[in-house]
């Protein structure tokens, strides 16, 4: 999964975001308008994390959204089901 997807796609991984880095307000969220750079900010200032540590968690979060999805979409196939 590219930034692109995550960013076209924002209202719906604004949960998912929320539910990873939970000290992150709403309005925070809404701020980041599903921009990369802008996540790792909001990371930055309310977890007082390095950039450095902050552009990991996002990689590390951004590989987990696509092993949840490639699981998805194996069950999927497997169930038969069409989206």
């Amino acid at each position: 999964m590219n930034w692109d997807h995550i960013e076209a796609n924002w209202d719906q991984f604004k949960i998912i975001v929320h539910q990873q880095w939970g000290k992150l307000t709403t309005n925070q969220i809404n701020k980041i308008t599903g921009k990369r750079e802008k996540l790792i900010f909001m990371i930055q200032e309310t977890y007082s994390a390095s950039e450095g540590e902050a552009k990991h968690q996002v990689d590390v979060w951004l590989k987990q959204q696509d092993e949840e999805a490639y699981l998805i979409e194996r069950a999927t196939e497997r169930n038969g089901i069409s989206e």
